[in-house]
């Protein structure tokens, strides 16, 4: 039998020719379909280029208790002891408190950033730690808000202050605080699971209502309420702040490891690092305090000066004011100094502030801080200074008018007065060059930024 060609007219090779380029067309748009919708999927899920009001709602896991919860009014709040709700804002770690109507995310620091006083028989917007957070007209505020380099995502932070005395039946009346910042209330805490949440990091810290006594209350070490004891009393300050409905996270899913991220930047010297980050100078560990007017940066030590693993407690001097003659001033400017290895390169010569306190129980920073300079290389803290927490019996540099022979430290979470014939540990505190250079390190406790290596020899 003769077998049939097969032939093929030109117009079904065009037909056939017209179908292939269908398929590959449509294989080509449905694997860059398939692409994308991971590469989407995936940014999603780091939470990146999405708001974050969103993507904390939608990855509610309903299955445990807990979690984020929505409330009766269309609000949400995180509860129990939560593990997915970490953010990092200016280098310093974040806890997400709750989502309000309008998708605005309130979040706390992770540890206290500092410890304070709170005497003040007023209401917490008008109290010293309020004008310490918050910058305004007057002189010396804001030292917290100078800090926060994220200040595009803020809005107005609305926590209730107002006077309590029925812990379990109490009612927020019109009493807010409407700064940018401030500090948790003690609704917020209750609502969150108290003792048994993650608001409870084993610190003492400062809520921001008080009772009809005028004693603020606190949060103690096992996280139980309590009220301030003493005008004295110095613990930790946690600032409470809001971010905007349409912040979006860049990076990270929320957990301890890989916060929630908004911006990300490249560190390349020191002015760089973010206030907190750990810096390695001189075979010693320092964390950032603040940049200053002349874009150099503060370090305060982490830690005490030790001498052969022990704690080496110093006499003051000869006067309740820090001097280069005696004492503190002295060694920490001579001894001490020598051991920073190429100072001169390293280190600026700065004007330090101290000051007094009028009398007891009168602790405002504002009043107190001010008063005096002193030029020199090394200096110790007044009570404005960031990172004073988990220091015993430390110096600080402000003295009392009851006496010409007394001298402030803070012990026991307490500000106490001593002699100046007694001694004290010293926390030292230094001006370096912000344009030295980082050469590795992340900036942690555990791994602290290096610096590069100055050879003028």
């Amino acid at each position: 039998m003769e077998k049939k060609k097969f032939n093929i007219t030109k117009e079904k090779g065009f037909q056939i020719i017209n179908t292939l380029l269908i398929v590959g067309i449509l294989s080509f748009y449905m694997s860059r379909l398939l692409y994308f919708k991971k590469k989407v999927y995936n940014i999603y899920s780091n939470s990146s280029y999405s708001f974050l009001s969103k993507v904390l709602v939608d990855r509610i896991d309903y299955s445990s208790a807990d979690r984020l919860i929505e409330n009766e009014d269309g609000t949400y709040t995180f509860v129990g002891n939560v593990n997915n709700n970490y953010i990092s804002i200016s280098g310093n770690l974040y806890r997400i408190i709750s989502i309000d109507s309008n998708k605005n995310i309130k979040i706390i620091a992770e540890k206290s950033i500092t410890i304070m006083p709170l005497y003040e028989k007023d209401i917490f917007y008008n109290t010293s730690i309020s004008h310490w957070l918050n910058q305004s007209e007057q002189e010396h505020t804001g030292l917290y808000e100078r800090i926060v380099k994220n200040e595009s995502y803020l809005v107005e932070n609305s926590s209730c202050v107002c006077q309590i005395d029925n812990l379990e039946e109490h009612i927020c009346t019109q009493d807010l605080d409407l700064n940018k910042f401030g500090l948790l209330s003690l609704k917020e805490y209750q609502a969150a699971g108290g003792q048994n949440s993650y608001l409870n990091n084993g610190e003492r810290f400062w809520l921001c209502n008080r009772n009809s006594e005028n004693k603020y209350y606190l949060v103690n070490n096992e996280g139980a309420i309590g009220l301030a004891f003493s005008q004295s009393l110095i613990i930790g300050v946690r600032p409470v702040l809001t971010l905007c409905s349409t912040t979006i996270a860049r990076s990270g899913d929320g957990t301890k490891e890989n916060p929630f991220t908004l911006l990300q930047t490249e560190i390349k010297k020191v002015l760089d690092a973010p206030v907190g980050a750990y810096i390695q100078y001189a075979d010693m560990k320092w964390q950032v305090e603040s940049i200053d007017e002349n874009r150099n940066v503060i370090l305060i030590m982490d830690g005490i000066i030790q001498q052969d693993d022990d704690n080496s407690p110093i006499k003051f001097g000869a006067y309740n004011y820090i001097t280069l003659d005696s004492g503190v001033g002295y060694y920490l400017n001579n001894e001490f100094l020598e051991k920073l290895e190429k100072y001169e390169d390293y280190l600026v010569l700065k004007k330090w502030t101290y000051g007094t306190f009028p009398y007891i129980g009168e602790y405002d920073y504002r009043n107190s801080c001010y008063g005096n300079e002193i030029e020199c290389y090394v200096s110790i803290p007044n009570i404005s200074f960031k990172h004073l927490k988990g220091n015993e019996n430390i110096y600080i540099a402000n003295n009392g008018t009851q006496s010409d022979e007394l001298i402030c430290v803070i012990d026991e979470n307490l500000i106490k007065f001593i002699d100046i014939n007694e001694t004290a540990n010293v926390k030292p505190v230094i001006c370096l060059n912000g344009q030295i250079l980082i050469t590795s390190g992340a900036g942690t406790e555990d791994d602290p930024f290096v610096l590069e290596v100055i050879d003028n020899d």
